[in-house]
């Protein structure tokens, strides 16, 4: 607002000034830095061409013609702070100019919009800057949880490979056992075997012995029928 009133109030007193606020050409503000005090002047929409000469209905005293002042050929309209404030003209011009109530209600209005465009813009900001906010915190929370749940999945991990270990030791364990078991049953069989084998010769043999004896029985018998 302040850069605003400097850069108006240097138009009114500056026709350069005033024809560059015109065409729209400022880019940054502008001051005034000429002699003497120049007085605070109501803001004000400084425009050129023909319908802006107009006088006000309510003024009685409009100036149309003074040096470096427009026309039709592209000059500057210098107003005054209010009826019967002096006016600042340009580098010769001593006349006092009347303002025009016209002009100053459209640069008031026109400051009202800035403000409200300044009041808008920064209520923007204000909510980007909560929206911003709130999604950070969303974020951290989402980053603790998922930070937990690595954690929780790290200790699941450590516990299922401790596990896995533990269950190949055991197929280790059950696989010599199973070895050994083999070993000793494939030794088992083979006494088995040994076993049945001499079994075999022990019937043998005593069929044989039955035999003897039966035939010593026999001859036993034919000796004492003899006799």
């Amino acid at each position: 607002m302040g850069e605003v009133e400097a850069t108006l109030t240097a138009a009114l007193a500056d026709p350069e000034i005033a024809e560059q606020v015109q065409t729209g050409r400022l880019i940054r503000a502008a001051a005034y830095a000429g002699f003497g005090e120049v007085p605070r002047p109501r803001l004000r929409l400084i425009t050129g061409g023909e319908d802006d000469l107009d006088a006000d209905p309510g003024d009685p005293t409009p100036i149309r013609g003074e040096p470096g002042h427009a026309g039709t050929g592209g000059g500057t309209d210098h107003a005054g702070a209010g009826h019967g404030e002096p006016g600042h003209g340009g580098p010769g011009g001593s006349t006092p100019i009347r303002g025009k109530r016209g002009d100053a209600g459209a640069g008031l209005e026109e400051d009202r919009e800035a403000a409200a465009r300044e009041a808008r813009e920064r209520a923007a900001q204000e909510r980007r800057r909560r929206e911003t906010e709130r999604h950070r915190r969303e974020l951290e929370r989402e980053l603790s949880a998922a930070e937990a749940g690595e954690r929780r999945a790290d200790d699941q991990l450590i516990r299922a490979e401790s596990a896995e270990r533990d269950a190949e030791s055991l197929v280790d364990d059950l696989e010599a056992e199973l070895a050994e078991l083999e070993r000793r049953r494939t030794e088992a069989v083979a006494e088995v075997g040994r076993r049945k084998l001499a079994r075999r010769t022990a019937e043998r043999e005593a069929a044989a012995a039955r035999r003897r004896v039966g035939d010593v029985q026999a001859a036993l018998d034919d000796l004492i029928i003899d006799r």
